[in-house]
């Protein structure tokens, strides 16, 4: 089950800013199989401050609050782009995902856990951009967004899975 509520302050992310979009000028999905439990990758996941160590691309990032929940704010810059976030869909284990901001862009990106047999877990991340820069720049976003989410995957899966 999904839960959804308003950040602290009472805002509520705009409507089209929650889910991933089909239509979107930018739309990246990728998936790999680590060998851990879900909960160690919810863990590494929602351990947003220590992004930085294991993805290259993420320079720093900020939970606004004790822990992972719906409406809790996130601040991150990531591939260049600075990057203000809502969490929406907070399920342990399973389903994480947030809204995306930045100057002329707004997205959404899920990631989804799902246990496997044999102590493994898949993981998913589907990641949607739309507005201004996205639809001009859709190309280089594109490139941009594969390269940074194949190696977001290749970091948690290192860091998991160790040497």
């Amino acid at each position: 089950m999904s839960t959804t509520v308003s950040p602290p302050d009472g805002t509520r992310p705009a409507a089209e800013l929650l889910g991933l979009r089909a239509d979107a000028p930018v739309l990246v999905r990728f998936e790999a199989e680590v060998a851990a439990s879900p909960e160690a990758v919810w863990e590494l996941l929602t351990a947003v401050e220590r992004w930085p160590l294991w993805h290259r691309g993420v320079d720093f990032a900020v939970l606004k609050a004790e822990e992972a929940r719906p409406g809790v704010r996130l601040q991150w810059r990531a591939d260049g782009m600075r990057i203000s976030s809502i969490l929406h869909e907070v399920e342990p284990g399973a389903r994480l995902s947030w809204t995306l901001r930045t100057l002329g862009a707004r997205g959404y990106q899920r990631w989804t856990i799902e246990p496997m047999t044999g102590g493994r877990t898949r993981v998913r991340t589907e990641e949607s951009w739309w507005g201004f820069f996205p639809f001009v720049l859709r190309g280089t976003l594109r490139k941009t967004l594969r390269a940074s989410r194949a190696a977001w995957l290749r970091g948690l899966k290192d860091r998991l899975e160790g040497p």
